[in-house]
């Protein structure tokens, strides 16, 4: 008999492209996925989405270069049974996949049968990850109402600390209707570069806004690297593609900051 599980759920998050969110949540679940299992939910359907990252454009026995043809959570929404949907990814590691069809998510597609579908999984996985588009739509709603915690992403620039602002009124309307139970963990500062005046610049804003959000950055940063760009080119993670770099090292801390937070909240 399998074990049943308490899965948590977790989402990174910004309300504009270029943040790496799918990137991120790319390495962390193949971090966590040497420990536990782990789930990842694909609702972006856009071309360089997370299925592409693991699988290129075939995904599992998918023969169809465009995934038209792959089983993805709209068919979860048409009553199929997980098993049918879920595609192996490695040892500990599964996904959800998606296809351009995820793009056309609507508020047809209910919250409900979502919130039954993740509970049906937190009892098969310790760690359920989902990632989705930038700009904010019902995939957005759909996952912060499943989600027990959400992390933010921004890099060193003008927009994205601003951005964390319109993302915090999604979280709140989410916290005031459908998900009261909905936390910020932390934020993540990526293609962070010390050695330039704005990014010091945007690491001092994304401070003082996360003070007012009252929620702290993680204390690790992960720096930008051209490595960072090659391994989505070869379909692994940074731990497989360059397990010894910096990179590797800075996911591994950040991804060992999650769990140590989470196990806090928990207690």
């Amino acid at each position: 008999m399998q074990e049943e599980r308490n899965g948590i759920t977790l989402t990174i998050l910004q309300e504009k492209g270029g943040c790496g969110k799918s990137c991120a949540i790319f390495n962390i679940a193949a971090y966590l996925s040497k420990k536990k299992n782990v789930l990842i939910i694909d609702l972006d359907g856009q071309a360089a989405d997370i299925s592409y990252f693991l699988f290129g454009n075939k995904v599992g026995d998918s023969q169809d270069p465009m995934r038209s043809d792959v089983k993805t959570i709209m068919h979860i929404f048409r009553g199929a049974d997980p098993k049918d949907v879920i595609v192996p990814v490695k040892e500990n590691l599964d996904i959800v996949p998606a296809n351009t069809e995820v793009t056309g998510l609507l508020s047809i597609h209910k919250i409900k049968t979502f919130k039954d579908f993740i509970n049906k999984m937190r009892k098969k996985y310790d760690y359920i990850l989902i990632d989705v588009p930038p700009s904010p739509n019902w995939s957005h709603v759909l996952c912060l109402s499943v989600c027990d915690y959400v992390m933010p992403i921004v890099n060193p620039d003008a927009a994205s600390p601003k951005a964390i602002i319109g993302l915090n009124d999604s979280v709140e309307e989410i916290q005031s209707t459908s998900n009261p139970s909905l936390e910020y963990l932390g934020i993540i500062m990526n293609k962070y570069n010390e050695r330039t005046n704005i990014a010091k610049t945007m690491l001092q804003q994304t401070e003082n806004i996360a003070k007012q959000l009252e929620v702290s950055l993680f204390d690790t940063k992960i720096h930008q690297s051209v490595l960072l760009e090659e391994h989505i080119l070869s379909h692994q993670s940074i731990f497989e593609y360059a397990g010894k770099s910096k990179a590797a090292k800075e996911y591994k801390n950040l991804s060992e900051e999650i769990i140590s937070r989470i196990a806090e909240r928990r207690r």
